[in-house]
């Protein structure tokens, strides 16, 4: 998250993927690989080229993803809140959550967290959901950032 220079963040939540994740992805993935190579590797046949092609992409997609998909973060500045997993960044103003709702995490939120955080986007229809660990926490931040917000326009 980009914050300029004078804006500090009000809360940073850095969750890790599950141990149970990591410790069976990790095998998973390295066997699947290794087999791939070794099967395209050590036969003649087209159909076990295949066969070790498709499990040594599977692999080192898996392993790609232990890598690039280890941390959820969530930061919430004066005016944004950042929500990152891996690659994939999404950015929204703070003013626009509503409507706060915690729930049981579900969909890849559970890789992360036991919890989830979900708003409303009334403008875009949406809903938007947060694993955290510390609920009342953010919860917090983005409502002093909302304060803030509104203290900052209004003054």
């Amino acid at each position: 998250m980009k914050l300029r220079r004078d804006e500090l963040p009000l809360h940073f939540e850095g969750l890790r993927l599950r141990r149970w994740i990591v410790l069976s992805g990790w095998p998973l993935a390295l066997v699947a690989a290794a087999t791939g190579v070794a099967v395209a590797g050590l036969t003649r046949d087209p159909l076990g080229d295949a066969v070790g092609l498709v499990l040594a992409v599977v692999g080192g997609t898996l392993i790609a993803a232990l890598v690039r998909c280890r941390r959820c973060e969530i930061v919430v500045g004066p005016s944004l809140l950042t929500l990152g997993a891996g690659p994939f960044r999404r950015r929204m103003p703070v003013g626009v959550l509503e409507h706060p709702e915690l729930r049981a995490a579900c969909s890849w939120r559970r890789l992360y967290a036991d919890l989830e955080l979900a708003f409303d986007l009334p403008a875009h229809g949406d809903t938007v959901a947060l694993p955290t660990a510390d609920p009342e926490a953010l919860q917090g931040a983005l409502l002093e950032a909302r304060t803030t917000r509104r203290s900052s326009a209004s003054g």
